[in-house]
């Protein structure tokens, strides 16, 4: 991967909105992107669904590699939305977790044809079990995760005929990951290593994490420590938080992982703090200890909270 090879997409766009070799991503699995953007159907040879046993009964909702060059109705300014409504699609799910529908943009030295074959036979993969999962690499997050965690081989690999991939890291902000020419993917295709599958286990997890941390620090009215999570952090107190049982529901680990990330380790054992954790365990209790942080936080209680756990007067913060 090369820093240096990595182009502005909207420099891209504005030189050429549909330059050969310029392909977008969608995610269909729960609703069609296109839908609703544009008045007539969809030019057939602009749309190459991807082929995967998941999908087999229910072909539209696969995957599919839209090529905006072959769309030859569609204006430049439409060409253009397609950017725009990427990085919209990506705040909304920051803020509200919901589905991904615009996966990412792709430049390719090859037809479409080609890269849709590549991206389909990333789909299916072996788990350790020694079952067919399905791999959900149009989906942003579990690319972010398989860029960081796949070393540089199994990257090549993963990329295959595209030489630049787009995709939603931050809100309104695009990454990219780029690879040489000039190095060719190994033989035999993409094989995805037995450890990353407990990375892929434990994202959704992560994810929440990833989306109340922030809303709490900021919250805390400047007496927590503000940082942003990263994935081998995220794991171990999520391995601490299954260690402690916290598995009733599934969002119950995270809470509690949150709760260690933002009062640290030394402070898992406070009282205040495991009487909370035993009020939210409770069989009658209507919300798990992750619902109630977020109700704290959207009725602006959480400083009373977090006094209760750790009183100013104890507070020992961490750099």
């Amino acid at each position: 991967m090369n820093a240096a090879m990595e182009p502005d997409l909207n420099a891209l766009l504005a030189q050429d909105p549909a330059p050969a070799g310029l392909y977008l991503l969608i995610d269909r699995s729960q609703h069609d992107p296109l839908l609703g953007l544009w008045d007539g159907p969809v030019p057939e040879q602009a749309i190459h669904p991807l082929r995967d046993l998941l999908f087999e009964a229910a072909p539209e909702r696969a995957p599919a590699l839209l090529d905006p060059a072959a769309w030859p109705d569609m204006s430049s300014r439409l060409r253009l939305s397609w950017l725009q409504n990427m990085l919209w699609a990506y705040d909304r799910t920051i803020n509200s977790l919901s589905e991904y529908y615009l996966s990412g943009w792709l430049l390719a030295d090859a037809p479409a044809a080609e890269v849709a074959d590549h991206l389909s036979r990333l789909l299916p993969q072996q788990h350790p079990s020694g079952e067919l999962r399905h791999l959900r690499v149009y989906d942003p997050q579990v690319f972010h995760l398989l860029i960081e965690k796949l070393p540089a081989e199994q990257r090549r690999a993963l990329l295959g005929p595209v030489r630049h991939w787009w995709y939603s890291a931050k809100a309104k902000q695009l990454a990219v990951v780029s690879a040489d020419p000039a190095q060719r993917p190994p033989p035999g295709g993409f094989l995805l290593p037995d450890h990353t599958w407990h990375w892929l286990e434990i994202l959704p997890d992560i994810l929440l994490m990833r989306y109340l941390l922030p809303l709490l620090q900021d919250a805390a009215e400047g007496r927590l420590p503000a940082r942003e999570l990263d994935l081998d952090r995220a794991a171990a107190w999520l391995d601490l938080a299954r260690a402690r049982g916290w598995t009733r529901a599934g969002d119950e680990a995270a809470g509690y992982a949150v709760l260690l990330e933002l009062l640290g380790p030394d402070d898992a054992e406070l009282p205040a703090l495991l009487a909370l954790l035993e009020v939210c365990r409770a069989p009658d209790y209507p919300a798990g200890l992750y619902n109630y942080l977020i109700f704290q936080f959207q009725s602006q209680d959480w400083p009373r909270v977090l006094d209760t756990i750790r009183p100013r007067r104890h507070r020992n913060f961490r750099s």
